[in-house]
């Protein structure tokens, strides 16, 4: 009995709801149906900086505790990997640069990933592998590659390069082949 009366109170609450449900006008009855619209984040420019404010940060969707750069450059800076620092030099090359680091315009830049000497912005020797490698007159390299001196050097391209001798430490005097090198890469920076 108690499961008639309860069938009896739900038809009448659904007939109540459909009668209500009619008499709405067609507007409002769309108006439910229709799923709510996303809402789009407002676009907001960010505060001119004056000297005494700092920049305001830009609303995103990603919390961030940092504050803004101010200028894209300070943004790349903040984005950029430290700087490694230079890699040792080998006891052999570090000799090589001790005796010719003190010329006036020798520079110590970095080429195909090691340390190398340079001139006048270009490179006479460089330690490569804990071997040395210079830079000097083709018909010199392939003198000293037909002596058993080194070989012609190759960055790892499988292109041998005709003009660089790539020298295993104990072969030779380096200091010596470094000073070749120097005389023969600084004569052609002069004539550039």
């Amino acid at each position: 009995m108690a499961r008639q009366a309860a069938k009896k109170v739900q038809k009448k609450v659904a007939k109540q709801v459909a009668s209500k449900a009619a008499t709405k006008p067609a507007k409002v009855k769309a108006a439910a149906k229709a799923k709510p619209a996303k809402a789009k984040p407002a676009k907001v420019k960010p505060a001119k900086a004056t000297p005494t404010t700092a920049p305001a940060a830009a609303p995103t969707r990603y919390a961030r505790a940092a504050t803004v750069p101010a200028s894209p450059t300070a943004l790349a800076k903040a984005r950029a990997k430290p700087k490694a620092a230079p890699k040792p030099l080998s006891p052999e090359f570090q000799q090589v640069f001790d005796a010719l680091g003190a010329n006036p315009g020798i520079t110590r830049p970095r080429m195909f990933g090691s340390n190398g000497l340079a001139i006048g912005g270009k490179y006479f020797a460089i330690d490569w592998r804990g071997n040395l490698v210079v830079k000097l007159p083709k018909d010199d390299v392939d003198a000293l590659v037909g002596q058993g001196v080194g070989v012609h050097f190759d960055p790892g391209m499988g292109r041998p390069m005709k003009e660089w001798l790539q020298v295993a430490p104990g072969a030779t005097d380096w200091i010596a082949l470094a000073e070749r090198a120097l005389g023969f890469v600084g004569s052609q920076a002069v004539e550039n």
